[in-house]
């Protein structure tokens, strides 16, 4: 066993602390002692549910908390805040996040953090939307020209970083007169 000051008992197992086994920890025990960490690593638990349900309730449980934190600890609610966010942003699906995300907006009031996250969604918007121009340009391009082999053309494409000429590109693959000529229009 391994005492750690403030913290319950920890069985030591192959030399690591249970710490590493997060996922299989009792919930409850990460939270016995009402520390900030147990509460975040209780959603860091539920990150790859297959269900949004689990980790929806870990992330308001955990929200409530950060809500108890006092004002001198307004840094620790900032980073926990930050860390939810990112936890959302990069590990579940993008069906998930809206919601989630602003269940996390919805308990801070921190203009810095509040544009973080909202710097993010709009970079997020702005992917979805690179993404689908790109995928309508070459099922276009595919309806149009059937012989050819359009899918080479969707590296070019996702190399071009300004969504509006991926749109004018886009509206391009619906006028040009052959494959050739689009091409010409995509390096020019």
């Amino acid at each position: 066993m391994i005492q750690r000051s403030g913290i319950s008992p920890i069985k030591a197992r192959d030399g690591c602390s249970e710490f590493f086994g997060v996922k299989e920890t009792d919930p409850e025990a990460l939270t016995e002692t009402d520390h900030l960490l147990g509460w975040l690593l209780r959603v860091l638990q539920q990150e790859d549910a297959s269900d949004a349900g689990g980790l929806s309730e870990a992330l308001q449980a955990a929200l409530r908390y950060l809500d108890t934190l006092p004002a001198a600890e307004s840094v620790q609610h900032k980073n926990a805040i930050l860390y939810l966010y990112h936890l959302i942003l990069f590990r579940r699906p993008e069906t998930e996040r809206e919601g989630l995300i602003q269940l996390i907006q919805s308990h801070t009031t921190d203009m810095e953090v509040r544009n973080i996250i909202m710097t993010g969604a709009e970079a997020l918007i702005e992917q979805g939307a690179r993404e689908t121009t790109i995928e309508n340009t070459v099922a276009i391009l595919t309806a149009r020209f059937p012989q050819a082999d359009v899918n080479t053309l969707k590296p070019v494409l996702e190399g071009v970083t300004d969504l509006d000429r991926l749109k004018a590109l886009n509206l391009q693959a619906s006028l040009v007169s052959s494959l050739r000529a689009f091409q010409h229009e995509l390096e020019g």
